[in-house]
């Protein structure tokens, strides 16, 4: 009993210090840059933890972040596409107009569609090691062929986003790793091909 409590609290502080070095490497991209890599360390370093709790943290995050550097170029696309598109949220959320209500539905239609996809392709990267391009296009076809897994993403996501969006101590070191878990999860659930051809 002691050593399972003992175990938990040890997995919990690990995952804790594994959100921090998510945001010290996503500021350390200049944000727009890191976000992707270090989505994809975080997503490493916990499935590592999963395996064998003993794992360093701290040398696993900074190997991790190396290794996924690559993908900065798809981050800061990505991140250009947020901006727009949380911008156009706003816009469209506060403007009056007759076709306002339209182009909003639309907005948060793409929003969730990207920030699934998004997860899809740290998936992807991660537990596939495929190359970008491939990543990105089975995050695209698998989004919308296992979309009940794109729903209970998206509702992880939101339910994650309202728990966390009053208490930044819950943002910073509970949000990364609790959406990282569940999303691992879910998409677990879905049995997606990792390096296999469509199907």
């Amino acid at each position: 009993m002691n050593t399972a409590l003992f175990r938990g609290v040890s997995f919990l502080s690990k995952c804790f210090t594994a959100s921090g070095y998510f945001w010290l490497y996503t500021l350390k991209g200049l944000i727009v840059y890191g976000v992707l890599p270090a989505a994809c360390m975080l997503t490493a370093v916990l499935a590592d933890l999963k395996q064998e709790g003993d794992a360093d943290v701290a040398l696993a995050s900074k190997g991790y972040y190396r290794k996924y550097q690559g993908v900065q170029s798809s981050s800061l696309v990505l991140s250009l596409i947020f901006v727009c598109l949380f911008s156009g949220l706003y816009w469209f959320s506060y403007h009056e107009g007759g076709n306002s209500l339209f182009f909003l539905i639309i907005v948060l239609y793409l929003l969730g569609l990207t920030l699934v996809i998004t997860v899809y392709l740290t998936h992807f990267i991660v537990f596939g090691e495929m190359q970008l391009k491939q990543a990105l296009t089975f995050s695209f076809v698998y989004c919308i062929k296992k979309w009940q897994y794109s729903l209970l993403l998206l509702a992880s996501i939101s339910s994650l986003y309202l728990i966390s969006r009053d208490n930044l101590i819950v943002c910073i070191f509970i949000l990364p790793f609790l959406l990282a878990l569940s999303s691992r999860w879910i998409l677990e659930k879905a049995r997606l091909p990792l390096q296999a051809p469509f199907s």
